[in-house]
Parts: C-alpha cells; sequence; structure tokens
C-alpha cells in the first residue's frame, strides 16, 4: 500500500523504514510508553524495534495498514509514531499513535492524528476508525475528540497490562461524521464538531432557535453586546440562523451554537465574519447569563480560535468588547489575543455609545504561543 509522505505546520510524516530502528528502539522502550500502549511490551527486549518494523513493512505491503514516522520539521528528529491496523473484512481500522514523552503536552499527537486521519480516509476503503485509551490517560481522550472521534463506551477491566486490569475508553469515527465535518465531495452546509472536555460546538440547528433566541435577547447581554446584538435582540437569534446558513455555503461567515455536554443546554453562540480577500475575520462570543463565571466562554473561545486559525487557516482573528465587559477581556486575553487599543464611542449597546476595546490574534502568534496550551 501506498503510504504517503504528509507535511502539517510542524510535522512530517513519512513511511517508516527498516534503518529506522534505532529511534524506534529509542522511543518505544519508555516505561511511559508503554504504559499508554497496549501492544508494546516492558522490560522492551532486544531486538523488538527490528521485529516490529518487519511486522510493519509486510502489513503496508499487504494492505492491511497505514503508518507513519513522526517527523520534527525543524530538526529532522523522529519524536513518535501514529498507524492504523485494518480489519478488512468489516472496513474499519484501529488507530494508535506513540509519542516521546520530551514533546509531550505540545498538541503533535492531534497535529499527526488529523493528517493521518485523512491519509487514511482517501487511501482506503475504511468505513469507520477505532480508538482507545486508558481511563487514566484522558489527555488522549482530549486528543480523540479534537480529531472528530465520539466517545462509544467505557470497557472496563477489559484489559490485563503491566500487572493489573484497566479499563478502557472507546471511540469512533465514522467516515460519513468525517467527510461531513470535513467539507466532504459536496458537504455544502456541513459543519465540524468541535469538542472540548465541557463543551460541543456545533452548527446551529431549527431546534436551537430558541434558545440562541433568549441568550441573544437578555438584558445582561445586550447591555454588554455591541451594535450587532444589541439594536434588534428580539430578531437578533433569527438574523444569527440567516447569516449562519448563508455564509457557511459562500465561507463569509462561520457560526457555532454552544453546547453543554453534560445537559445538552445551549449556553452560547461563537462565530466569525470571514473577510476571505484580507484573509482576516472578526470572532464574536455570547454566553448566557446562567453561565457566566463558569470558564465557559474561555473554553469555547480557545477551541474555536483553533479552529479558526489552524483547520481554516485564517491569517488574523480580531475582536471587540465593550469598555465595561472586563469578563470579556479576560477571555479573550486567556485565549492568546493581544489588546490594540480602544475606540472611543465606537459602537452602541442597549445604554447607547460605547467605548469598543480592540484585540487581535494572528495565526503565526497563536502558532508559536500554542505549546502546551490547547493540548
Amino acid at each position: 500500500m501506498d503510504i504517503p509522505t504528509l507535511e502539517t505546520d510542524r510535522l512530517v510524516l513519512r513511511r517508516p523504514l527498516l534503518e529506522d530502528v534505532e529511534d524506534v528502539d529509542r522511543i518505544h522502550c519508555k516505561r511511559e510508553i508503554a504504559e499508554g500502549v497496549l501492544t508494546i511490551p516492558h522490560p522492551y527486549p532486544p531486538g523488538e524495534g527490528a521485529a516490529r518494523l518487519k511486522r510493519w513493512e509486510e502489513a503496508y505491503n499487504e494492505d492491511r495498514a497505514m503508518g507513519w514516522l513522526i517527523m520534527w520539521r525543524e530538526t529532522g528528529e523522529a519524536i513518535g509514531f501514529v498507524g492504523c491496523g485494518f480489519v478488512t473484512e468489516h472496513k474499519r481500522g484501529t488507530l494508535g499513535y506513540v509519542i516521546d514523552p520530551p514533546f509531550w503536552g505540545r498538541g503533535i499527537a492531534t497535529e499527526a492524528t488529523r493528517a493521518a486521519i485523512r491519509a487514511i480516509f482517501e487511501g482506503s476503503d475504511l468505513m469507520k476508525i477505532e480508538a482507545g485509551h486508558w481511563v487514566d490517560n484522558p489527555a488522549s481522550g482530549r486528543v480523540l475528540e479534537k480529531c472528530g472521534f465520539r466517545h462509544e463506551g467505557l470497557m472496563r477491566q477489559h484489559y490485563y497490562r503491566l500487572g493489573r486490569f484497566r479499563d478502557m475508553h472507546q471511540f469512533g469515527l465514522l467516515r460519513s461524521d468525517y467527510e461531513s465535518a470535513n467539507g466532504g465531495a459536496d458537504a455544502g452546509e456541513a459543519y465540524p464538531r468541535l469538542v472540548t472536555r465541557r463543551l460541543i460546538l456545533r452548527g446551529p440547528e431549527e431546534r436551537d432557535i430558541e434558545a440562541v433566541r433568549r441568550v441573544l435577547a437578555d438584558e445582561r447581554t445586550s447591555r454588554l453586546a455591541t451594535s450587532a446584538v444589541a439594536e434588534s435582540p428580539g430578531i437578533a437569534a433569527s438574523r444569527f440562523f440567516a447569516d449562519a446558513h448563508r455564509g457557511v455555503r459562500d465561507g463569509s461567515r462561520l457560526s457555532f451554537v454552544i453546547e453543554y455536554k453534560s445537559t445538552g443546554d445551549v449556553v452560547g453562540v461563537v462565530s466569525a465574519r470571514v473577510e476571505v480577500d484580507l484573509d482576516r475575520a472578526e470572532a464574536c462570543l455570547v454566553v448566557d447569563p446562567s453561565f457566566w463565571n463558569l470558564g465557559i466562554g474561555t473554553e469555547a473561545m480557545r477551541r474555536f480560535t483553533a479552529w479558526i486559525l489552524m483547520d481554516r487557516s485564517i491569517n488574523r482573528l480580531y475582536a471587540s468588547h465593550a469598555a465595561e465587559n472586563v469578563a470579556c477581556a479576560g477571555v479573550l486575553r486567556k485565549a492568546g489575543f493581544i489588546q490594540e487599543g480602544v475606540l472611543r464611542q465606537h459602537d452602541r449597546s442597549s445604554i447607547g455609545a460605547v467605548d469598543a476595546v480592540m484585540w487581535s490574534l494572528l495565526r503565526e502568534e497563536y502558532m508559536i504561543g500554542r505549546d502546551g496550551l490547547h493540548d
């Protein structure tokens, strides 16, 4: 099977070769690696790397797997592996990845896995990719959720590993879900699902109209909002939905409702007005006052920012807020934005003319500052 070389912002993923044995041994022999991966023995026996590479090579040649050695682009250093073994009769595969511990916490697993998933679906006829992680490794679960996987169940004491029984969370990603979330061939109005620890950011649906109207029409929201919301709070929800459906078709606006995982409640909206010719977008976030002071805005904005700047490759993301809205300033600052200035009496809210505090975040700045923040 052809294993294409993949490139991301920071990584190069290429087919493992038999001569990569020293790198495979160096990464896989570590106890913390064996703790997280079912198939890596510990203590690590002599010759394991060579045997592993031979098994991989046979699987690739027989169209039973796809896999990549993960290289750090800046230095060419091998820092991990990501691959998928196929269950051909059922058209599904099992995904796994390993990242060298010195590179943990930098978003590398997410970056590499996203690239691998795309190549797997494009290069095979798999209809589903599965993956799992131990219950005491929640970071791996966050990687899978960011890559579009859905949690499918908890397998209790399913494995006996390194002297104890282990519970495993099971995740799955259907080809149909992946294509819908990533534009597919003719996806049209498809939206991705952006998942965080507590939230799901998803495309607005008709059932959300009343909830969105409630959020946008709240007096506390309109007082702090600028004219986009405050001028007509009674029809703001209808405008939000019309702009969302039109915008996703022509690329002019990207709008999400924010759903609270544990209850399914819509607790806010976040959107961006895209100026394609100028390679920039203006972000807007509104959170239901009933959910203020819980970190919801920060959690949603961080995930939305990562998607806009990385997945959509927008160069500049900017935002503004009424000067008295200090909570919004905190959200933007925590998401990495830099304050640019104050435009005096620039907008109108329900209390009249207000100063607008201006913020922005460049894609380059996000790339430099994201290590450890968004993984």
